[in-house]
């Protein structure tokens, strides 16, 4: 049986160790900055807390359905953990209106109780042009004054979007 010479060894040893060492902050880097985008937030918000955005839904389209949700205290935790500041009843959807700190921006989930999703009417009658998208979630389209506005909204449960409206003034 032939010897391996030392210096293969040592240069092995060398390299598995860094190898080792580059695994080991890769794993510790991940764990000490998690990689967790504003859309993953979003969905694990909804995730977390659907059952309860349903009945505060649900709420909104018929005043009579569970009275006062929306002041008790688990809600309003809720809402201040997902940065909602109102709720609105659309046609046949709700908006859960959350603030932004860019003027001309409005940011919000949108309850669906049949899940097709439609852009608000004001982009549908207007000038605006629907612009493809990678991936089948979300949806855009571009248009408004002079052609700078946009409107995206992007599925993240069966019901449930987030939509984006930007049109500047």
């Amino acid at each position: 049986m032939k010897k391996i010479h030392p210096a293969v060894k040592s240069m092995a040893s060398i390299a598995f160790y860094l190898v080792l060492i580059i695994g080991m902050w890769t794993v510790i880097a991940r764990l000490v900055f998690p990689d967790k985008g504003e859309t993953d937030q979003w969905l694990a918000y909804i995730q977390a807390h659907e059952p309860l955005l349903v009945q505060v839904a649900q709420n909104a389209m018929d005043e009579g359905t569970w009275t006062g949700i929306r002041e008790t205290e688990e809600v309003r935790s809720v809402f201040a953990e997902g940065g909602i500041e109102q709720v609105e009843n659309g046609d046949g959807s709700v908006y859960f209106i959350m603030r932004t700190e860019n003027a001309g921006e409005t940011l919000r989930y949108v309850y669906l109780p049949n899940g097709d999703y439609a852009p608000p009417d004001w982009v549908l009658n207007g000038d605006w042009v629907e612009q493809s998208v990678s991936g089948d979630t979300t949806r855009r389209w571009i248009g408004g004054t002079a052609g700078k506005g946009s409107v995206s909204a992007r599925r993240l449960t069966e019901r449930f979007y987030i939509e984006d409206l930007y049109n500047p003034e």
